[in-house]
């Protein structure tokens, strides 16, 4: 068990000068006290006062992050060490955060320190806690470790691509899923088809998961011009942006955000089909409601949940559950953003820059 104290007895001693009934203040009224004092330095007249007061806001902040941690509200607390730039604090709050098992929080902290042991601790922690709490405290660790990074990589391939890439993930929700499907699928496909635009963002997972990606673009037809998204036309039309060579007499998983009416990936599944893979699946990044109204109906797309005859087999990267495995999948595609995440968005950018042939 990490305990975390004061750091001193002459601290407490000091905190008790400063504020005479303040070892039984609430966690409300020391965050009143702590405005209070806050106000008196944005409105600092003389700076010979400055000293005084800064110590009196470091030693309420002390105390408000021990009375967050006595009530486990870890967040509030390792925010407030994080103020602080207390170090100490900080990693001993995350790892009782752990040990509470509340592992989401906890990586707020190790984050913050780039302490790569307390993060994996935390995602192995993660698998630990009760299985209704179990997601939730998983996507708290992306939103950490990973949410920013990805944001600011999609970002960068939109500018650099003039907006024509995706927004980016739905949610951390999503990312969570990306990734376990990424890992879980690796071993039945050898390669996978980004659908640009909105299989952008988990072409770029995938990508750096290890997965070698063909990416193509595919759009309705309206009045002979190309028109993303545009549901009224008639037919959907199909690009290869890299070598279709690379999918022939492969294992071939397409990739894409959802689908509405289905006509892009069924035209999608027709023109891999035409560079004779050996097998062809989808995988799309999430579910939605209409995705089933389409299903029911089926209207003869060549799909299915499960693959039967010349049927491609649908995944829905949100039905994969993060089981025993999932931390050491994680752990790797961290390792692996860190060194192929440059490599991975300027090839991203190179296909999505090209003429549509």
């Amino acid at each position: 068990m990490v305990e975390w104290k004061e750091d001193a007895d002459d601290e407490d001693e000091e905190f008790e000068r400063l504020f005479p009934k303040g070892t039984r203040f609430t966690y409300d009224e020391i965050e009143l006290a702590l405005s209070i004092v806050e106000e008196e330095l944005e409105g600092l007249e003389y700076e010979n006062q400055r000293p005084y007061l800064e110590q009196k806001r470091r030693l309420l902040l002390k105390r408000l992050g021990a009375k967050a941690l006595e009530s486990n509200e870890f967040s509030k607390a390792i925010r407030t060490y994080k103020i602080l730039n207390d170090t100490h604090a900080l990693r001993s709050a995350g790892y009782i955060a752990i040990e509470q098992g509340y592992p989401g929080s906890a990586v707020m902290a190790f984050q913050h320190l780039n302490d790569e042991e307390g993060i994996e601790k935390a995602v192995h922690a993660a698998m630990l806690v009760p299985e209704e709490r179990r997601r939730a405290e998983l996507m708290c660790i992306v939103d950490f470790t990973l949410d920013d990074a990805l944001a600011l990589d999609m970002q960068e391939i939109k500018e650099a691509t003039k907006g024509k890439a995706h927004k980016g993930f739905h949610s951390q929700g999503t990312i969570l899923s990306v990734i376990n499907a990424a890992y879980q699928l690796k071993d039945s496909y050898d390669v996978a088809v980004g659908v640009a635009n909105g299989g952008i963002p988990i072409s770029y997972v995938f990508s750096v998961a290890g997965w070698d990606i063909v990416m193509a673009k595919a759009c309705y037809e309206k009045n002979g011009h190309p028109e993303q998204g545009e549901k009224s036309a008639p037919e959907a039309s199909y690009a290869w942006l890299d070598d279709s060579g690379k999918v022939r007499g492969k294992r071939v998983l397409i990739l894409d955000d959802f689908f509405t009416t289905g006509k892009t990936l069924t035209r999608a599944i027709h023109e891999v089909r035409s560079c004779s893979p050996q097998t062809v699946g989808v995988c799309l990044e999430r579910y939605r409601s209409e995705m089933q109204k389409v299903l029911e109906v089926k209207k003869g797309y060549p799909w299915s949940i499960a693959s039967s005859g010349r049927d491609a087999a649908l995944y829905d990267a949100e039905s994969f559950v993060c089981g025993p495995e999932f931390p050491e999948r994680f752990i790797s595609f961290r390792d692996a953003l860190k060194k192929r995440r440059r490599i991975c968005i300027s090839r991203l950018i190179y296909s999505l820059k090209k003429e549509v042939r």
